[in-house]
C-alpha cells in the first residue's frame, strides 16, 4: 500500500496572471515501488510549463531510470511521473511549474481558481496546506476565499496577511477533490489575451 502523508502548495500569482507553483509532497510506501505520479488537473488552465522535480534540494533529470522523472498528459490531467526504487520507505519530492489561465476576470473583480487535486486520487492525504500569494498587498477585507472539498474533511481557511490566503485541511479521504478560490479587486493582476480567452470572446459573437 501507499499514501500521501502531506502536501504543501505555494501558489505565487504573478502580475501577468500566470502562477508559479511549488508543491512539497511526502509519500509513504509499504512494499517495493518503482514510481509514483503527481496528477495535476489542467482543465481550467491554458498551459503548464517550466516543470522541475527536486529531491533533497537537488533537481532530478528527466528520464525513465530510477532517480529521474518524466511527464505526459492523460485526459485533462498532467502527470509528472517520478521514477525510483524504494521499499518500506517515505520520500519527499518538490514539484515546480508555471501555470497560465487559472485567473478569471469579471466586471466586479477577479479570481484565482486552483484545483489542487481532483477526486481521482486513490489514496488518503494526511494533511494539505495551500498558500496563495498575490502580487500586491491586498487588504484582507478586500479578498474573498472559498474551498471546495469533501464534507467530512476538517478544513480551515483565512487571510492572515495582506495579499495572502491560506487553506488547510486534515485527513482527506481517497477520491476527494480539493479546489481553492481567491477573489481580489481588479487591477491586482493584468488581463492578457490567451487562446482560450480569444475563443471565448470571438465565438459567441461569430455565432
Amino acid at each position: 500500500s501507499w499514501r500521501i502523508d502531506s502536501m504543501d502548495v505555494v501558489l505565487d500569482v504573478q502580475k501577468n496572471s500566470s502562477v508559479w507553483v511549488e508543491e512539497t509532497v511526502t509519500f509513504t510506501f509499504e512494499g517495493s515501488y518503482s514510481y509514483v505520479g503527481r496528477v495535476i488537473p489542467t482543465k481550467n488552465l491554458e498551459s503548464l510549463t517550466d516543470i522541475e522535480v527536486l529531491q533533497d534540494g537537488r533537481p532530478l533529470p528527466q528520464g525513465s531510470a530510477a532517480g529521474t522523472w518524466e511527464t505526459f498528459m492523460e485526459g485533462d490531467s498532467r502527470i509528472i511521473k517520478v521514477n525510483f526504487a524504494l521499499t518500506d520507505a517515505s520520500a519527499t519530492w518538490v514539484f515546480r511549474y508555471r501555470a497560465s489561465g487559472s485567473v478569471f476576470f469579471f466586471d466586479e473583480g477577479d479570481e484565482l481558481r486552483w484545483y489542487v487535486f481532483d477526486a481521482d486520487t486513490p489514496v488518503p492525504i494526511g494533511r494539505v496546506r495551500a498558500t496563495v500569494k498575490l502580487p500586491e498587498p491586498v487588504p484582507p477585507e478586500q479578498m474573498t476565499v472559498a474551498l471546495n472539498t469533501g464534507s467530512s474533511v476538517d478544513r480551515d481557511y483565512s487571510t492572515p496577511a495582506a495579499g495572502e490566503a491560506v487553506f488547510e485541511a486534515g485527513l482527506v479521504p481517497p477520491h476527494t477533490n480539493y479546489w481553492v478560490v481567491v477573489g481580489f479587486p481588479k487591477g491586482v493582476v493584468n488581463f492578457e489575451w490567451t487562446f482560450k480567452r480569444v475563443l471565448a470572446a470571438v465565438v459567441p459573437r461569430a455565432g
